[in-house]
């Protein structure tokens, strides 16, 4: 494909999306890691969100709006065939708001379809096992044995950051790959919420 027909194909996607109005056309031009921190990490971090101030000013409900943004980006990173690229950025921020981000249990299912997708596309219809720990930016001081409880209190951060990723792997394990025996895989594996 010449660099021509690219930039039109680039072109026409952007235009399906202005279609829908300026709200969602501003977004989905701004789909990176600064508008996943502003709907998925800072309202699950802090009382005093820049998503919750806006949502407050303009009288509405922080909760529809984050479902909305999270809607949106699905479609559009399904529409624009780079599914592994939007699973990366939203495992990332799972892992980025561990804190609080276990207190809802649905923290995951408007993601759905980008995941569905995203296994479609691979080989073995299944999302490598790899992303899930890659997304995981910690460092275990201790090596797994097969004992949750003893390596979550010797690891503790660690066991936080990898929960996120454990529960949806523990949901939808039909969508990833086999995992490569490495200690954090076994750890995501076998996770326990205590």
């Amino acid at each position: 494909m010449s660099e021509v027909e690219q930039e039109k194909k680039e072109e026409q996607q952007v235009i399906r999306y202005f279609k829908y109005g300026d709200r969602l056309a501003m977004l989905v031009l701004n789909y990176n890691c600064d508008s996943l921190y502003h709907y998925i990490i800072e309202p699950n971090s802090t009382k005093f969100s820049k998503l919750k101030h806006e949502c407050n000013r303009r009288n509405i409900n922080m909760i529809d709006e984050i479902n909305y943004f999270e809607t949106c980006f699905v479609e559009y990173i399904i529409t624009t065939n780079m599914e592994e690229y939007g699973i990366k950025l939203v495992l990332a921020a799972f892992v980025q708001s561990y804190k609080y981000i276990l207190n809802d249990k649905k923290y995951y299912l408007n993601f759905m379809p980008m995941f569905r997708s995203g296994a479609r596309k691979h080989p073995n219809r299944r999302i490598p096992f790899k992303l899930l720990t890659d997304a995981i930016c910690c460092k275990s001081s201790g090596f797994y044995r097969g004992n949750m409880f003893k390596w979550a209190k010797e690891n503790e951060e660690c066991y936080m950051m990898v929960g996120p990723v454990a529960i949806l792997y523990a949901n939808c394990s039909h969508l990833f790959s086999y995992h490569d025996g490495s200690n954090l895989a076994r750890v995501i594996v076998d996770y326990r919420i205590f």
